[in-house]
């Protein structure tokens, strides 16, 4: 008996080894993950609420002042360069949130929604002096975006919201799942073993890029004809301020158990554009017509030819709606 567990022990080492051997020389060729500000002084940078961020300001000073939200949270601006076009008349902040995309990244203590409300809020201060400002957000942006003028609705002038993800929890029910599955779970497995070939910048490098390659594989049905975009989700995601902004902000407004983002916005009085994309099953123009209802004064574009990464499927049209949108 005890020959035959020993052996039967072996057996399961054996293979145990043999699909690691497999795995390690099937994983080789990914690419590196790429280092943030700290790491790469070649990287552009802004400075606001005493940390540097990976950004970048465009245009003319005195110009109106655009401020730019990627989604996530944690990924980068890169999927929303295509609004640099904007610069002609206005001045574009673009940056990645803290601990996020090539931000430096940070201990958990110094990540949380409330933080983010104060960087987003020094970026406003600083760039706005003293006028109101264009906020535009995509995804989770959206969802900043909608916080953010809720609290400050005195300091936005427009908001721009690119498919935000749910805003309150009843309409999260009817959202896209995040159940995980045995494809996440493989894929999982594929980036970890991709992590022992490639250059890991920082301490945060390898769960960065395990994170990335599964969200970069999920939610086909964002997209025309589920094909993922070209840089979708970005050059780089930071995972733990995904968990831990996602987490605070599904607890927003939530005494009576569900969150709600849009707490305050009531008190804004200006225009809201809702833009998305027929593609989109998840979050598109089914979802964000709900959404819209929400808002004092709101209106929807929907456009015919992309999906939730409308300046990556659509960026010419989708730049002449935010153009018209910001004139009026």
């Amino acid at each position: 008996m005890k020959l035959l567990l020993l052996r039967s022990a072996l057996s399961v080492a054996a293979a145990i080894l043999t699909f690691g051997a497999v795995m390690y020389a099937l994983t080789r060729g990914a690419e590196d993950v790429p280092a943030t500000v700290s790491g790469d002084a070649t990287l552009p940078t802004i400075e606001a609420n005493g940390y540097t961020f990976h950004g970048e300001l465009l245009g003319s000073p005195g110009a109106p002042v655009i401020i730019v939200l990627h989604g996530g949270p944690g990924s980068d601006h890169t999927g929303l360069r295509p609004l640099e076009a904007l610069a002609d008349e206005y001045q574009i902040v673009f940056f990645d949130q803290r601990g996020a995309g090539l931000s430096p990244r940070v201990e958990a203590s110094e990540i949380s929604l409330e933080i983010y409300l104060q960087d987003l809020d020094a970026l406003v201060d600083i760039y706005g002096q003293g006028k109101r400002v264009h906020v535009i957000g995509l995804s989770w942006g959206g969802e900043f975006a909608t916080i953010y003028t809720a609290r400050f609705p005195e300091k936005v002038e427009k908001l721009v919201l690119m498919e935000p993800g749910a805003l309150t929890a009843e309409l999260d029910a009817i959202g896209p799942e995040r159940n995980l599955s045995l494809s996440h779970a493989w894929m999982f497995i594929w980036a970890a073993f991709e992590t022992l070939h490639i250059e890991l910048p920082d301490s945060h490098a390898d769960e960065d890029h395990v994170f990335k390659h599964i969200g970069t594989n999920t939610n086909l049905d964002y997209f025309c004809d589920r094909r993922i975009p070209p840089g979708y989700p970005g050059v780089r995601t930071g995972m733990l301020a995904n968990q831990i902004v996602m987490q605070d902000a599904h607890g927003l407004n939530a005494e009576d158990g569900g969150f709600d983002m849009t707490v305050g916005i009531e008190s804004f009085p200006r225009k809201t554009l809702f833009i998305a994309g027929e593609c989109d099953q998840l979050l598109g123009p089914d979802m964000q017509r709900r959404q819209m209802e929400l808002f004092p004064n709101a209106e929807l574009v929907v456009l015919p030819d992309a999906g939730h990464e409308i300046f990556s499927e659509d960026p010419a049209r989708a730049i002449e709606v935010v153009r018209r949108f910001l004139a009026e």
